[in-house]
Protein backbone atom coordinates (compact mmCIF):
# COMPACT_ATOMS: atom_id res chain seq x y z
CA UNK A 1 0.00 0.00 0.00
CA UNK A 2 1.93 3.08 -1.33
CA UNK A 3 1.28 6.60 0.46
CA UNK A 4 -0.89 4.28 3.61
CA UNK A 5 -0.93 5.35 6.76
CA UNK A 6 -2.83 5.98 10.23
CA UNK A 7 -4.69 8.66 11.26
CA UNK A 8 -5.98 9.29 15.05
CA UNK A 9 -8.07 12.24 15.99
CA UNK A 10 -7.17 12.58 19.59
CA UNK A 11 -7.72 15.75 22.33
CA UNK A 12 -6.01 16.32 25.79
CA UNK A 13 -8.72 14.96 27.43
CA UNK A 14 -8.64 11.85 25.27
CA UNK A 15 -4.71 11.26 25.03
CA UNK A 16 -4.76 8.21 27.18
CA UNK A 17 -6.79 5.74 25.12
CA UNK A 18 -5.13 7.71 21.86
CA UNK A 19 -1.48 6.39 23.27
CA UNK A 20 -3.04 2.58 23.79
CA UNK A 21 -4.12 2.55 20.41
CA UNK A 22 -0.54 3.94 18.56
CA UNK A 23 0.68 0.89 21.24
CA UNK A 24 -1.11 -1.87 19.59
CA UNK A 25 -0.96 -0.55 15.96
CA UNK A 26 2.39 -1.11 16.72
CA UNK A 27 2.13 -4.58 18.67
CA UNK A 28 -0.63 -5.81 15.67
CA UNK A 29 0.40 -4.19 12.49
CA UNK A 30 4.36 -3.35 13.00
CA UNK A 31 5.95 -0.08 11.38
CA UNK A 32 3.02 1.16 9.39
CA UNK A 33 2.92 5.30 9.15
CA UNK A 34 1.22 6.91 12.55
CA UNK A 35 -0.27 10.62 12.61
CA UNK A 36 -2.13 11.90 15.35
CA UNK A 37 -4.58 13.99 14.20
CA UNK A 38 -4.77 16.65 17.62
CA UNK A 39 -7.88 19.37 18.39
CA UNK A 40 -5.37 22.10 19.66
CA UNK A 41 -1.92 22.00 20.97
CA UNK A 42 -0.17 18.82 20.46
CA UNK A 43 2.18 19.13 23.92
CA UNK A 44 0.37 16.13 25.57
CA UNK A 45 1.77 14.01 22.85
CA UNK A 46 5.14 15.01 23.15
CA UNK A 47 6.21 11.28 24.04
CA UNK A 48 4.54 9.77 21.38
CA UNK A 49 6.75 11.07 18.93
CA UNK A 50 9.89 8.81 20.60
CA UNK A 51 7.90 6.13 18.74
CA UNK A 52 9.41 5.71 15.27
CA UNK A 53 7.09 6.28 12.60
CA UNK A 54 4.62 8.53 14.92
CA UNK A 55 4.30 12.33 13.67
CA UNK A 56 1.48 14.60 15.24
CA UNK A 57 -0.58 17.50 13.39
CA UNK A 58 -2.94 20.18 14.70
CA UNK A 59 -6.09 21.44 13.16
CA UNK A 60 -4.21 24.63 13.67
CA UNK A 61 -1.99 24.06 10.98
CA UNK A 62 -4.59 22.82 8.46
CA UNK A 63 -3.89 24.56 4.77
CA UNK A 64 -7.21 25.30 4.12
CA UNK A 65 -8.66 28.36 6.18
CA UNK A 66 -12.27 27.39 6.17
CA UNK A 67 -11.16 23.78 7.50
CA UNK A 68 -8.82 25.20 10.01
CA UNK A 69 -12.34 27.58 11.25
CA UNK A 70 -15.02 24.79 11.24
CA UNK A 71 -13.36 21.33 11.95
CA UNK A 72 -12.95 21.61 15.66
CA UNK A 73 -14.67 19.90 18.71
CA UNK A 74 -16.09 16.82 19.31
CA UNK A 75 -16.70 14.97 15.97
CA UNK A 76 -15.79 17.89 13.66
CA UNK A 77 -12.17 17.93 14.01
CA UNK A 78 -11.93 14.57 12.12
CA UNK A 79 -13.96 16.31 9.04
CA UNK A 80 -10.71 17.76 8.19
CA UNK A 81 -8.68 14.77 7.47
CA UNK A 82 -11.25 13.65 4.61
CA UNK A 83 -9.08 16.43 2.57
CA UNK A 84 -5.94 16.93 4.83
CA UNK A 85 -4.81 13.77 5.25
CA UNK A 86 -0.96 13.03 5.76
CA UNK A 87 -1.19 10.15 3.39
CA UNK A 88 -2.94 9.29 -0.22
CA UNK A 89 -5.05 6.91 1.44
CA UNK A 90 -5.85 5.63 5.19
CA UNK A 91 -6.92 3.94 8.54
CA UNK A 92 -8.84 6.66 10.56
CA UNK A 93 -9.58 5.90 14.10
CA UNK A 94 -10.93 7.51 16.87
CA UNK A 95 -8.79 7.92 20.00
CA UNK A 96 -10.66 5.19 21.97
CA UNK A 97 -10.05 2.38 19.28
CA UNK A 98 -7.25 -0.05 19.31
CA UNK A 99 -5.96 -2.44 16.41
CA UNK A 100 -6.33 -5.98 17.00
CA UNK A 101 -5.55 -9.44 14.57
CA UNK A 102 -4.21 -8.96 10.73
CA UNK A 103 -6.60 -6.53 9.59
CA UNK A 104 -4.61 -4.19 7.42
CA UNK A 105 -3.44 -7.56 5.47
CA UNK A 106 -6.90 -8.08 4.66
CA UNK A 107 -7.76 -4.80 3.26
CA UNK A 108 -4.48 -3.85 1.90
CA UNK A 109 -4.98 -5.55 -1.79
CA UNK A 110 -8.30 -3.84 -1.95
CA UNK A 111 -9.59 -0.85 -4.53
CA UNK A 112 -11.59 1.63 -2.82
CA UNK A 113 -12.25 5.45 -2.12
CA UNK A 114 -14.01 4.43 1.19
CA UNK A 115 -13.86 0.82 3.39
CA UNK A 116 -16.64 1.27 6.22
CA UNK A 117 -18.20 -0.88 8.82
CA UNK A 118 -20.72 -2.90 7.75
CA UNK A 119 -23.24 -3.93 11.07
CA UNK A 120 -26.87 -3.92 10.84
CA UNK A 121 -29.61 -3.18 8.31
CA UNK A 122 -31.09 0.42 9.12
CA UNK A 123 -35.02 0.75 9.88
CA UNK A 124 -36.38 3.98 8.65
CA UNK A 125 -36.92 4.80 12.94
CA UNK A 126 -33.32 3.74 13.26
CA UNK A 127 -31.84 6.06 10.41
CA UNK A 128 -33.19 8.81 12.11
CA UNK A 129 -31.83 7.82 16.00
CA UNK A 130 -27.87 7.51 14.67
CA UNK A 131 -27.63 9.24 11.45
CA UNK A 132 -30.02 11.51 9.70
CA UNK A 133 -33.94 12.63 9.23
CA UNK A 134 -34.77 11.05 6.08
CA UNK A 135 -38.01 13.19 6.14
CA UNK A 136 -35.92 16.61 6.79
CA UNK A 137 -32.70 15.69 4.69
CA UNK A 138 -34.55 14.71 1.60
CA UNK A 139 -36.34 18.85 1.56
CA UNK A 140 -33.06 19.75 0.80
CA UNK A 141 -31.43 16.77 -1.52
CA UNK A 142 -34.62 15.09 -3.01
CA UNK A 143 -32.50 12.70 -5.48
CA UNK A 144 -31.32 11.03 -2.43
CA UNK A 145 -31.81 7.54 -2.75
CA UNK A 146 -31.17 6.65 1.11
CA UNK A 147 -33.08 3.70 1.45
CA UNK A 148 -30.48 2.09 -1.05
CA UNK A 149 -27.76 1.91 1.43
CA UNK A 150 -29.58 0.76 4.97
CA UNK A 151 -27.05 -1.96 4.85
CA UNK A 152 -24.41 -0.02 4.56
CA UNK A 153 -24.46 2.86 7.00
CA UNK A 154 -22.02 2.95 9.59
CA UNK A 155 -20.50 4.17 12.81
CA UNK A 156 -17.51 6.28 11.63
CA UNK A 157 -15.47 5.86 14.56
CA UNK A 158 -13.07 3.89 12.06
CA UNK A 159 -12.71 3.70 8.11
CA UNK A 160 -10.74 3.56 5.38
CA UNK A 161 -10.43 6.27 3.00
CA UNK A 162 -8.63 7.99 -0.19
CA UNK A 163 -7.94 11.59 0.16
CA UNK A 164 -10.08 14.30 -1.91
CA UNK A 165 -12.81 11.32 -2.51
CA UNK A 166 -15.76 13.67 -1.18
CA UNK A 167 -16.46 17.06 -2.72
CA UNK A 168 -15.39 19.95 0.18
CA UNK A 169 -18.21 22.36 -1.45
CA UNK A 170 -20.80 19.44 -0.36
CA UNK A 171 -19.50 19.41 2.81
CA UNK A 172 -19.40 23.20 3.37
CA UNK A 173 -23.30 23.20 2.58
CA UNK A 174 -23.98 20.06 4.58
CA UNK A 175 -22.00 21.86 7.73
CA UNK A 176 -24.53 25.14 7.05
CA UNK A 177 -27.27 22.62 6.95
CA UNK A 178 -26.70 21.90 10.37
CA UNK A 179 -26.01 25.08 11.82
CA UNK A 180 -29.20 26.11 10.48
CA UNK A 181 -31.47 22.84 11.89
CA UNK A 182 -29.77 20.61 14.69
CA UNK A 183 -32.50 18.03 14.26
CA UNK A 184 -31.71 17.48 10.58
CA UNK A 185 -28.41 15.15 11.79
CA UNK A 186 -27.10 13.45 14.49
CA UNK A 187 -24.93 15.15 16.66
CA UNK A 188 -21.52 16.47 15.84
CA UNK A 189 -20.43 14.32 12.62
CA UNK A 190 -22.01 11.08 11.62
CA UNK A 191 -25.03 11.45 10.26
CA UNK A 192 -23.45 14.30 8.03
CA UNK A 193 -20.25 12.42 7.41
CA UNK A 194 -22.54 8.79 6.17
CA UNK A 195 -24.84 11.73 4.36
CA UNK A 196 -21.52 12.70 2.20
CA UNK A 197 -19.98 9.24 2.03
CA UNK A 198 -23.94 7.87 0.13
CA UNK A 199 -24.93 10.59 -1.38
CA UNK A 200 -21.30 10.48 -3.39
CA UNK A 201 -21.46 7.06 -3.91
CA UNK A 202 -24.96 7.39 -5.29
CA UNK A 203 -24.15 11.02 -7.80
CA UNK A 204 -20.28 10.04 -8.17
CA UNK A 205 -19.31 6.86 -8.45
CA UNK A 206 -18.06 6.42 -5.12
CA UNK A 207 -16.13 3.18 -4.26
CA UNK A 208 -17.60 2.21 -1.05
CA UNK A 209 -16.76 -0.99 0.26
CA UNK A 210 -18.71 -2.27 3.10
CA UNK A 211 -17.13 -4.77 5.21
CA UNK A 212 -17.68 -6.11 8.92
CA UNK A 213 -14.57 -5.09 11.04
CA UNK A 214 -15.35 -2.92 13.95
CA UNK A 215 -15.93 -4.57 17.55
CA UNK A 216 -17.97 -2.25 19.65
CA UNK A 217 -17.08 -4.21 23.32
CA UNK A 218 -19.92 -2.95 25.47
CA UNK A 219 -22.71 -4.47 22.87
CA UNK A 220 -20.69 -7.92 22.97
CA UNK A 221 -20.85 -10.64 26.16
CA UNK A 222 -17.72 -11.34 28.46
CA UNK A 223 -17.17 -14.75 27.44
CA UNK A 224 -16.89 -13.54 23.78
CA UNK A 225 -14.15 -10.65 24.57
CA UNK A 226 -12.05 -12.58 27.33
CA UNK A 227 -11.95 -15.69 24.44
CA UNK A 228 -11.22 -13.61 21.44
CA UNK A 229 -10.75 -9.80 22.10
CA UNK A 230 -8.46 -9.84 25.76
CA UNK A 231 -5.02 -9.70 26.90
CA UNK A 232 -5.94 -13.56 28.05
CA UNK A 233 -6.63 -14.15 24.38
CA UNK A 234 -3.21 -12.60 23.49
CA UNK A 235 -1.23 -14.73 25.85
CA UNK A 236 -2.68 -18.14 24.47
CA UNK A 237 -1.69 -17.40 21.19
CA UNK A 238 -4.77 -17.71 19.55
CA UNK A 239 -5.81 -16.76 15.91
CA UNK A 240 -6.75 -13.56 17.02
CA UNK A 241 -10.18 -12.57 14.79
CA UNK A 242 -8.71 -9.09 12.74
CA UNK A 243 -10.55 -6.17 13.97
CA UNK A 244 -10.83 -2.46 15.32
CA UNK A 245 -12.36 -2.53 18.93
CA UNK A 246 -14.06 0.92 19.45
CA UNK A 247 -14.91 1.64 23.03
CA UNK A 248 -17.72 3.95 22.57
CA UNK A 249 -20.34 4.41 24.85
CA UNK A 250 -19.22 3.53 28.49
CA UNK A 251 -15.65 4.69 28.55
CA UNK A 252 -13.21 1.94 30.27
CA UNK A 253 -10.80 2.75 33.10
CA UNK A 254 -8.25 1.09 35.23
CA UNK A 255 -10.60 0.24 38.13
CA UNK A 256 -12.85 -1.98 36.16
CA UNK A 257 -12.19 -5.62 35.85
CA UNK A 258 -14.40 -6.18 33.23
CA UNK A 259 -13.05 -7.87 29.58
CA UNK A 260 -14.70 -5.20 28.17
CA UNK A 261 -12.19 -2.51 29.24
CA UNK A 262 -9.26 -5.25 29.55
CA UNK A 263 -7.70 -4.60 25.88
CA UNK A 264 -7.43 -0.85 26.18
CA UNK A 265 -6.16 -1.35 29.92
CA UNK A 266 -3.47 -3.48 28.90
CA UNK A 267 -2.48 -1.24 26.35
CA UNK A 268 -2.63 1.69 28.60
CA UNK A 269 -0.21 -0.13 30.84
CA UNK A 270 2.12 -1.11 28.04
CA UNK A 271 2.42 2.40 26.76
CA UNK A 272 3.52 3.86 29.80
CA UNK A 273 5.89 1.51 30.87
CA UNK A 274 7.42 0.59 27.94
CA UNK A 275 7.21 4.32 25.96
CA UNK A 276 7.08 6.29 29.13
CA UNK A 277 9.39 3.79 31.19
CA UNK A 278 7.62 3.98 34.23
CA UNK A 279 7.49 1.23 37.00
CA UNK A 280 3.87 -0.56 37.01
CA UNK A 281 3.15 1.27 40.54
CA UNK A 282 3.63 4.12 38.43
CA UNK A 283 1.38 3.59 35.23
CA UNK A 284 -1.12 2.39 37.57
CA UNK A 285 -1.42 5.82 39.40
CA UNK A 286 -1.44 7.38 36.66
CA UNK A 287 -3.97 5.38 35.12
CA UNK A 288 -6.13 6.02 37.98
CA UNK A 289 -5.18 9.61 37.90
CA UNK A 290 -6.45 10.21 34.35
CA UNK A 291 -9.39 8.26 35.26
CA UNK A 292 -10.58 10.41 37.70
CA UNK A 293 -10.25 13.53 35.58
CA UNK A 294 -11.14 12.07 32.17
CA UNK A 295 -14.48 9.09 33.25
CA UNK A 296 -15.28 9.71 36.31
CA UNK A 297 -15.41 13.80 37.03
CA UNK A 298 -17.41 14.62 33.36
CA UNK A 299 -19.93 11.64 34.96
CA UNK A 300 -19.95 13.42 38.38
CA UNK A 301 -20.80 16.39 36.72
CA UNK A 302 -23.54 15.50 34.59
CA UNK A 303 -24.84 14.21 37.59
CA UNK A 304 -25.26 17.18 38.95
CA UNK A 305 -26.31 19.32 36.32
CA UNK A 306 -29.16 16.93 36.28
CA UNK A 307 -29.88 16.86 40.30
CA UNK A 308 -29.82 20.78 39.53
CA UNK A 309 -32.52 20.98 36.86
CA UNK A 310 -34.61 18.34 38.85
CA UNK A 311 -34.58 20.44 41.91
CA UNK A 312 -35.45 24.12 40.05
CA UNK A 313 -38.20 22.09 38.31
CA UNK A 314 -39.22 21.19 41.25
CA UNK A 315 -39.63 24.17 43.45
CA UNK A 316 -39.36 26.59 40.81
CA UNK A 317 -41.48 25.05 38.15
CA UNK A 318 -38.50 24.62 35.73
CA UNK A 319 -37.26 28.14 35.85
CA UNK A 320 -33.73 29.21 36.70
CA UNK A 321 -34.76 32.32 39.24
CA UNK A 322 -36.56 32.11 42.52
CA UNK A 323 -40.47 33.12 41.53
CA UNK A 324 -41.77 35.71 43.67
Amino acid sequence: MSDFGIVITCCASDAHYARACVCSIRHFWGEVPICLFVDGDTGVFSSATRIPGVTVMSNNDLRDPWLRKHCRGWGHTKMALLWESPFERFLYLDADTLAWGNLLEIVKSLDYDFIVDRQYSYSDAEIRRWFFDPDKLLCHYPDFNYVAYRDSYACNGTFFARRGALDLELYKQTYALQQMDDSIFYPADMGMWNFLVFYSAQKLGLNVVSQQYQVIPVDHSEKKLRESYSPQALTEKKALPPAVLHFCGKKPHSLSRSAKMAAMNYFRLRYLTEVEKKSKYQAYKTMVKEDILYVFRPIFRKICARTQSFLRSVFFGGNSEKQK
